[in-house]
């Protein structure tokens, strides 16, 4: 199992392979931001919130969920 934390970059383009990996993310609009598509959302970031608000507890639980075969990713 996987559990794989998102901010700047794209899910869509990072995500590993895999049966069971999943994807952690704020799911904020300005998300992803980085890329050559994204340069401007990238540079004006100041304040990182596609991490700094991802709560640790999420990444337990859903962590906790793929090891106790309750996520299947």
């Amino acid at each position: 199992p996987v559990a794989v934390i998102f901010g700047a970059t794209c899910v869509l383009k990072s995500k590993p392979w895999g049966k069971r990996v999943v994807a952690i993310l704020k799911g904020l609009p300005c998300q992803p931001c980085s890329g050559p598509d994204n340069r401007e959302r990238w540079e004006a970031c100041t304040e990182w919130k596609c991490m700094a608000e991802l709560e640790p507890q999420t990444v337990v639980d859903v962590a906790t969920g793929l090891l106790e075969g309750k996520l299947n990713g």
